[in-house]
């Protein structure tokens, strides 16, 4: 929803959604609806309302499910890509492209017909105040990664054992420790793959600290025992 909103470059009024998980926990129309706490923050801090569509009834959001349709029947066949960044620049630029062609329904480009709408839309916070709506925390290991979508991201090594908030924003990973920006890592979709900071770990060796497993407290079990003549074993073995 967010990266709609700044694509757009605006705020609409409210949000006409299907009934998934993200957005709708449960609930009837006769009880009314449980929403999602982090979707219902994020509406109130933008002053959005949420609308659901009525269940089974496509029709209510029939010229969404259309432009799906057309985008898998015109740009996804025998469509090439290295990886979901390249993937995501295709198709914005397949939609650059195909925005500026005439709309049979609307007798002008997408391009003309949007100019018409986007004086409606509210403006844009800055992008870092709906940072606390994106944020998912990750731990950091002792070796100085933590795992992300499958891959494992580096932070300086001195932040290992703590716990980071990412954020994604243009295909790049945001980690910060608190409010501190500690690390920017170009996301990987190399699944089980390790992505370095460059000099994490500087200054380790001067430092004296170790990149590895803590030790662990024992607990101390005396195993000694007791040395005795054979001849005390005898005598038991006799008498029993």
């Amino acid at each position: 929803m967010i990266n709609a909103l700044y694509y757009f470059g605006g705020i609409t009024d409210a949000f006409l959604t299907d009934h998934m998980k993200t957005v709708v926990l449960g609930g009837s129309t006769t009880q009314g609806w449980d929403l999602n706490s982090h979707t219902s923050d994020l509406a109130k801090y933008l002053g959005i309302s949420i609308k659901l569509a009525p269940v089974r009834r496509p029709q209510t959001k029939g010229k969404v499910e259309r432009g799906i349709r057309y985008a898998k029947d015109n740009f996804w066949p025998a469509r090439t890509f290295t990886n979901l960044a390249d993937l995501n620049e295709q198709a914005l630029s397949w939609c650059r492209q195909t925005d500026t062609r005439v709309h049979n329904g609307l007798g002008e480009t997408p391009l003309e017909a949007f100019a018409n709408e986007s004086p409606y839309l509210r403006p844009l916070p800055k992008r870092s105040e709906l940072y606390q709506f994106e944020r998912q925390f990750r731990k950091v290991g002792a070796d100085g990664f933590f795992s992300f979508a499958g891959v494992r991201y580096g932070v300086p090594w001195r932040f290992s054992h703590r716990v980071v908030s990412v954020i994604v924003e243009n295909n790049a990973l945001l980690v910060f420790l608190d409010e501190e920006l500690i690390a920017t890592h170009a996301l990987s979709y190399k699944k089980r793959s390790m992505v370095y900071l460059p000099e994490q770990y500087k200054g380790i060796e001067r430092h004296g600290s170790f990149i590895g497993p803590v030790p662990i407290a024992r607990q101390y079990v005396n195993t000694q025992v007791q040395q005795r003549s054979l001849g005390v074993y005898e005598e038991v073995s006799l008498n029993a």
